[in-house]
Formats: C-alpha cells, structure tokens, sequence
C-alpha cells in the first residue's frame, strides 16, 4: 500500500487576505461604474445635440421679386400651405417688406415636400398664371439653404384687367403739353432771354419727370412701387433749389447764384437711397414701418422734403412785393422830407409804376407758387386723413400731382400767349423806373443838401453823383412826375418851412430865409412855395397860425 504524501504548499495556495478580497471587489466595481458613466455621458451628448438638432426647426425664406401691376395696394398678401394645414391668411404668414422693397415671408420646412401657394387672404383671391388660369400648388423638396426667389404672375379674382384712373389721363396730358412747351421754348429761343428759357425748360423736365413716375407709379407692382417712391423721396429734396432758380430767373430777390450747400440735402438723400435700393445697407431700424408700407426713413425724408420745399417758395414770396419790406432809411423814397406831414403829398413814388410795368410776372410766379403749395397742402392733408382712418380715399396722391400738374399748362400759356414776360429785362423794362438811383438821388438831397445852392445846375448836381445828366433827369421826372428845377424848389421851400417854424428864424425877412433855403431871387421864391403848397407864404403862415 502506497503511502500518500501530503501536497506541498505554494505561494497561491496560501489563504487570501480578506481586505485583498474586499479591495480587489471594489476595484472591479469601480471600474464597471466608470465603463457605464462613460457610456451613460455618450448618450447624454447624443440625445443633448438631436434635442437641439430638432428645436431648431430649419425654414424657408421665400423672397417675392415681382407682383402683378394689379395688385390692390390696400390689400394683403399672405402664403398658405401643408405646413399651416392650408389656413388661408394665417397673420403669421403675412408678406413682409424688406428695405429694397421686395416682399418676403419665412415658413417652416415640417415636411419632406413643402406644398404652397400665395393669396390676398380669401379662396377667391388665390394666385394665377399668366393666363389667368389654374396654377398648381408650389412645391419644395429637399434640404432648402438659400432663400426661395418667386414671381406672382396674376390673381383669380383680377385677372390682370383694371380700368383707367381718370387722373392718368390729366398727368398724361400734362406730360405731352409740357414736351410741347420745350419744342415751343427752344423755337423761339434766339429772341427769349437765355436764362428765362434754359431755367423755363429746367423746371418743366423736372415736372414731367415727376408727372411720369406717378403714372408708371399707377401700373407698377408694389416691389416697383416702393422704388419709385425712393426717386421721388429724391426729386422732392431737388425740387426746392430747383423751384427758387426758376422763380428768381422772373424776379431776381438778389443777384447771389444759388450756392452747393443747396443742393446738398439732395446729394445725400440720392445716396442714401441709393444704398437702400441695392440692398446693401440692411439697418434694424431701416425695416421698422410705422404706417403702412411706409418705413420710418421713408416718413422722415417725406416730411423733412416737404418742409425744406414749403420753406423755399415762402422765403422767395416773402422777398416778393407784398412781402415784408427791407428798411433801409438811406435809399427808401418815403423816408424822404417832401412826405413831411406840414405840405400835401406831391411825390408819386415809383412802387406804384413799377408794380405796372411787372403785373405779368408778379400774377405768373405768384401763381405758379400757389399751385405748388397748393398740391403739397392737399397732399399733407389727405396722408394725415387717411392714415388716421377719418377720411378714406384710395390712391389719394393721385390729387396733388394732378394739382402740381396745372403749373405745365400755366406756363405754356405765358409761352404762348404773353410771350413779352420771357423777353430779355432791357425789352420789356426799358421805360421802366429806376428805383435804385431814386433812392440814391433822395438820399443825397437829405445828407448833402445840394438845394441850398443858389447856383446848383443839373450838370452840376450830376457831375456830385458822378452820373450822367440824362439818367437824374429821367429817373426824377419817371419816379417824382416832375422836371429836375421843380424837384430842387420843392426841397428849398419845405426847408424854408422848417426854419421859419423851428423858431431861430426870429427877426428875420422872408427874402434872406428864402436866400438861406436855396432861392436866388423874391419872385422864384413866392412861385415855387405857391406851387408846392397852394397859397402864398403870408396865406400859409396865417392859415397856420
């Protein structure tokens, strides 16, 4: 029988430590719990990126580049589709502007093929083709990136078919009248006064320009619309300069040419416009409306025109006679010692000559100027009316331009028919007073007084002046209806009065008061005071006495 030897120990075979047991445990479980919060932070990232992925839920943005001509400008323009289960004017699709003028609207892309059309907000107002004849439903597929660039050709319920305004057919005559008034300007030209003519033909292009743009404003699509009211925002800044040149080429208030700073509001409005146009400039507050379709730029450059233009025709009217008068004590003819309440009124000044000889053009630019403040009235009224809803009148722009188109007519017939006022100023005013050397020959006799010069001669009195004979002698007997030997006696016997009344006369003759004032002799002395003032000097001081 074998023996059976016991088994040797080895190093494994020792007993395990129970803290070994208990530390290998825990390293195993620790490790396991790391494995699942890596895998546990894996599935929080993933699900964290898809809820993102699918908060923001990707859009369209449909851009309309154009609309049918007949597109009512009152109405609005909303999109509908299977994204908004074909609710026919959701306000949340409504077509908005953008600053360029176009229209645009965002939808959402919910589903895999985007199905939709556009409308005027009823079943009856939905979109057509060309033909005025069914379209299809638009569609979208796939992943859509860039905005979306639609065309609306026609409307059901329209069909492309409108009426004539009545007011096109007055701007379109207006328009034809004044292409004819340039032709008949630049006939007669070789006998017209060069600026008269050039500045006649200058305003009235501008006025067919703007006449043109309403007309085309009438049939064009609202994109086209907006545009067109961006040039206009620009002529309205242009039309104030360019008003006053016209006038003053009548009626010159000052011989200054009209400087660059004038025309600067302009230069920056056409700029600034410019980079609106061409959507270049995107400002937040350049796509904010306020009323309507206007934006807040579009109200502030309407305003701030109308006002710059309004200022301009009443600063020039204001220059104008009936206008405030400038005081100038040195050279105006009443100011003059002959006005002197102690003698009747014998002077007929020259206002009342002149006002004659320019009738014809104070009654063309005064109403010229009316008709223009006129239309912009009318115009500021009937925007105020119907943006506060008091008043409602569709196409309501249409009456001023109408009004604004009667200053074409009005000209032509001035061209036509007085054709004198467009004749150069040495024609039609060559009999006419001279104001100005009036005035310098009064201021003379009142601060130099040449009067009291017994021996004083008209060449003489010329030679002090340094002015030719015949010019004083002219322009006394035009302004004053009297010869140039009259004119110097009644200024010696209203000096004459003064001394006698100013009380140093005391002890003094008649005949040596007489000779102090002037005369050279007793018998042209009792002639003249007699002619001036009607009765004798002893009559005269008894009856004032």
């Amino acid at each position: 029988m074998k023996r059976v030897l016991p088994s040797r120990k080895t190093k494994t075979d020792k007993p395990v430590n129970s803290n070994c047991i208990r530390l290998l445990t825990y390293t195993l479980h620790l490790k396991e719990v790391i494995n699942n919060k890596k895998l546990l932070s894996v599935l929080l990232i993933f699900l964290l990126f898809g809820t993102l992925a699918l908060s923001q839920e990707k859009n369209i943005r449909i851009i309309v580049e154009s609309l049918p001509g007949s597109t009512p400008s009152a109405d609005t323009i909303f999109v509908c589709g299977n994204f908004n289960n074909w609710r026919i004017n959701d306000p949340d699709y409504r077509l908005q502007r953008q600053p360029d003028g176009k229209l645009f609207v965002t939808i959402p892309q919910n589903q895999d093929t985007i199905e939709f059309k556009f409308s005027r907000g009823d079943w009856m107002k939905m979109e057509t083709n060309a033909n005025n004849s069914h379209l299809p439903n638009r569609q979208l597929a796939g992943e859509i990136k860039e905005p979306v660039m639609v065309r609306i050709e026609n409307w059901q319920d329209i069909g492309g078919q409108r009426s004539l305004p009545f007011y096109v057919l007055i701007l379109s005559a207006a328009i034809l009248n004044g292409i004819f008034l340039i032709f008949l300007i630049k006939r007669k030209g070789q006998k017209y006064d060069r600026k008269k003519s050039s500045r006649t033909i200058l305003w009235s292009l501008f006025l067919i320009s703007i006449l043109l743009g309403a007309v085309l404003f009438e049939f064009a699509n609202p994109v086209w619309k907006f545009r067109l009211m961006l040039g206009f925002e620009t002529l309205l800044f242009a039309a104030a300069p360019l008003a006053l040149i016209f006038l003053k080429s009548f009626y010159p208030t000052d011989n200054t040419p009209l400087a660059l700073p004038h025309w600067i509001p302009a230069l920056l409005v056409f700029l600034f416009n410019t980079l609106r146009f061409s959507g270049i400039w995107r400002a937040q507050w350049l796509q904010s409306q306020i009323i309507s379709d206007y934006f807040i730029p579009d109200v502030l450059l309407l305003s701030l025109g109308t006002i710059l233009f309004v200022a301009y025709i009443l600063s020039f009217l204001y220059k104008m006679p009936g206008g405030k008068k400038k005081k100038n004590r040195g050279n105006d003819i009443h100011n003059s010692p002959m006005f002197s309440p102690e003698i009747p009124d014998l002077i007929i000044t020259a206002e009342n000559k002149t006002s004659q000889h320019r009738l014809p053009e104070w009654s063309f630019l005064k109403l010229g100027t009316a008709i223009n403040l006129l239309a912009v009235a009318s115009g500021v009224i009937l925007f105020i009316l119907n943006e506060s809803k008091g008043f409602i009148i569709q196409n309501y722009q249409d009456i001023p331009f109408s009004i604004a188109s009667l200053q074409l007519f009005v000209i032509f017939y001035y061209v036509y028919f007085n054709e004198s006022l467009f004749l150069p100023s040495k024609n039609i005013h060559e009999n006419e007073p001279d104001l100005e050397l009036a005035g310098k020959i009064l201021n003379f006799m009142q601060t130099k007084k040449p009067y009291l010069d017994t021996e004083l001669t008209l060449a003489g009195f010329a030679e002090r002046l340094e002015i030719k004979p015949h010019s004083i002698s002219k322009t006394i007997n035009d302004c004053f209806n009297k010869n140039f030997r009259d004119f110097l006696n009644e200024f010696r016997v209203i000096e004459f009065i003064q001394k006698i009344n100013s009380g140093s006369a005391k002890n003094r003759t008649f005949l040596y008061l007489a000779h102090e004032s002037g005369f050279n002799s007793k018998s042209t002395f009792n002639l003249a005071f007699k002619k001036v003032t009607g009765l004798s000097p002893r009559e005269y001081f008894n009856t004032k006495s």
